[in-house]
């Protein structure tokens, strides 16, 4: 899911060929549907999921907005495991979505310095 970083396909449009991981040794893929598949169609490569998509579908399901933050950031970096990221403290990566009213993401910033693009 397209959260810590920016993933190759996250919110590419559909049709985009990416390269998946590695640029030298990674999996090629292309996305469909908003999903990157592997090259022939027939199985998922990885999510491309946006943190604005993930918080809007889990809205749509019934989750209440703080919950879904809290699912998209705090507990999705405690499941996989990443120490750093999850929590706005010192020592910790800062990495920041800013929502604008209708959940779309309005700024980005990585290490606590406003992304561009």
């Amino acid at each position: 899911m397209c959260g810590d970083r920016r993933d190759a396909g996250c919110g590419l449009a559909d049709g985009t060929h990416v390269k998946l991981g590695n640029q030298k040794n990674g999996q090629d893929a292309v996305i469909t549907n908003g999903v990157a598949m592997l090259p022939g169609k027939n199985a998922f490569a990885e999510s491309v999921c946006t943190a604005d998509r993930c918080v809007l579908t889990l809205i749509h399901a019934g989750v209440p907005l703080t919950d879904a933050v809290k699912l998209m950031s705090t507990i999705r970096v405690c499941i996989i495991g990443v120490k750093s990221k999850g929590a706005l403290e010192v020592g910790m990566d800062a990495d920041i979505y800013i929502f604008d009213d209708r959940i779309h993401i309005a700024m980005v910033f990585v290490n606590g310095v406003q992304a561009h693009g």
